[in-house]
């Protein structure tokens, strides 16, 4: 991948950042990035981060990635590397990360492509993008086309575009039982539900299981619409047919009385399975969600088919989903479940839309702070979101409680017999103007040294009254009786014992006075 008026040295420095990448060489690799300072006319002497061989198509990046080398990654991406270059096997360097089981060359390449937020135009929901002349290409084009709906060999009813592009299929079905199940499940009485394309109606007929009050279903296509009404829906008790576009009910152009919204009403459960639309639209959408959710316990979820045709692509926008409906107020929960698909669900279509082994379902809700502490969400003691831990103690998981008590009474009885140490004017002692200082290092250096352990309590005091005072806000018994009731052993009777052994050692063989340590009253010489 050269151009034919390039000077040869620039290819063999292109070369040379290959070689440089694949080795993991970050200096050379730095050292090839850098304008070299010599006369070469348009070109600064340094080596082109995006350059790919012609024999794999692969750039730096997808050698670095193969080597697993994060910190060449993360060097080229900030030199103009590119993260989305696919070699000639369709391959990103994301992808070869992922085969070689790179984390850090794949996190950086994952974070890197996150913070640039990809919302642009053109990523299809449910497919790989169509070309300019297929309906798939525009939502305009993709409502006037007609659609079919057939059963394909084995009986499971199928619809399908005018290109034979797949709409949507019965091999969805686990997909949208789980949907369904996450939205629905335990709701009160008389809940409210939404969907935003009918498809085949797999969805719909999953949550009127959970015999919800009402229930509306937007639908946009005429062809679509029929079908439903030769299925019974528009009969069913409680469902609601709202034909034409969700940007018609959520976005209306002409409503200046809020009566259109005022008609669709608010929502307990919504979720959102759109064809021939773009991520730009999903993310219009998640704008309109706050003014449709019904409350703090309402839930909402989508399929999930953003770029399903490529693993690393598929991260990718997972994770933006989640940092979107963030933005809006929305916490969203994954679910992996592994889909069914064989051959013979694409028998007859052009283009597959899913070829992942695992499909990322999300689950978003209103995360209010006070109702988090009001539903006792942050209130947890163990675990890895545990929220006690920053005000009490806890033992690593890594040692034993013997481990952590010992822990604690070596560190107590270092920082005792170092104050002893450090105050007494007749031997070791520090000035009142230095005192404070060496006693802060003092405190320093025990906690880099035994902090990850236990957190190095070093006094009763200081994990006793922090964990009577979460007792009161409602952490529960868990807070006492975790590891053993550790608290008993480790940030208490430890210190204790540790005290008296560091200060009984500095008294018995190190201080010169004619009182004790242990027994009289300790007081600084002028």
């Amino acid at each position: 991948m050269e151009d034919e008026a390039w000077p040869a040295a620039r290819t063999e420095r292109n070369q040379e950042l290959l070689c440089a990448a694949a080795a993991g060489n970050v200096k050379e690799c730095k050292r090839l990035l850098q304008s070299q300072g010599d006369d070469f006319g348009d070109w600064d002497g340094s080596a082109d981060a995006w350059y790919a061989d012609e024999e794999l198509g692969w750039d730096a990046m997808h050698y670095a990635a193969d080597a697993g080398s994060g910190a060449v990654v993360k060097l080229l991406l900030q030199s103009g590397g590119l993260w989305n270059a696919v070699d000639k096997l369709g391959f990103t360097a994301g992808d070869i990360a992922w085969s070689r089981n790179a984390t850090e060359s794949y996190m950086a390449l994952l974070e890197d492509h996150v913070q640039q937020n990809p919302s642009a135009e053109g990523t299809s929901l449910t497919l790989v993008p169509g070309t300019h002349n297929e309906a798939s290409a525009s939502n305009e084009a993709y409502l006037a086309s007609r659609l079919t709906f057939e059963k394909d060999q084995r009986g499971q009813w199928r619809c399908l575009d005018q290109d034979r592009n797949m709409v949507m299929a019965q091999w969805e079905d686990e997909i949208m039982q789980a949907s369904a199940r996450a939205l629905c499940e335990g709701q009160q009485e008389a809940f409210s539900a939404l969907n935003v394309g009918f498809g085949l109606g797999i969805i719909d007929e999953a949550i009127q299981a959970y015999r919800p009050e009402r229930h509306v279903i937007i639908e946009p296509h005429p062809d679509v619409l029929q079908f439903l009404k030769d299925q019974g829906w528009d009969k069913r008790p409680g469902v609601e047919i709202f034909p034409g576009t969700w940007e018609e009910y959520m976005r209306p152009k002409d409503d200046p009385e809020g009566e259109i919204a005022m008609k669709l009403g608010v929502f307990d459960a919504i979720y959102f399975d759109t064809y021939s639309q773009d991520y730009q639209d999903l993310r219009s959408f998640f704008d309109c969600l706050p003014n449709v959710l019904a409350g703090p316990d309402s839930r909402f979820s989508f399929f999930h088919g953003l770029a399903a045709t490529n693993r690393f692509l598929y991260e990718v926008y997972t994770r933006v989903c989640e940092l979107d409906l963030r933005e809006i107020g929305l916490v969203t929960e994954w679910q992996t479940i592994t889909p069914r698909t064989t051959e013979e669900d694409w028998n007859g279509v052009k283009r597959k839309y899913w070829s992942l082994a695992e499909y990322n379902l999300p689950l978003a809700h209103q995360q209010v702070c006070i109702a988090a502490y009001e539903q006792g969400v942050v209130r947890t003691v163990i675990g890895h979101h545990a929220t006690a831990g920053m005000f009490v103690t806890f033992p690593s998981a890594l040692i034993s409680l013997w481990t952590a008590f010992a822990t604690e009474m070596v560190g107590t009885a270092t920082l005792l017999f170092l104050v002893a140490a450090v105050g007494d004017q007749g031997n070791w002692g520090l000035s009142r103007g230095t005192l404070p200082i060496g006693l802060f290092f003092i405190v320093l250096a025990i906690g880099c040294a035994l902090g990850y352990n236990t957190g190095y309590a070093l006094n009763p005091a200081r994990d006793l009254g922090p964990r009577l005072a979460l007792t009161f806000l409602g952490y529960g018994s868990e807070l006492w009786t975790h590891d053993s009731m550790y608290w008993l052993g480790g940030p208490f009777l430890a210190p204790i014992l540790g005290g008296i052994l560091g200060v009984g050692f500095y008294d018995a063989f190190l201080y010169t006075g004619q009182d004790s340590l242990l027994t009289g009253v300790y007081v600084f010489h002028h």
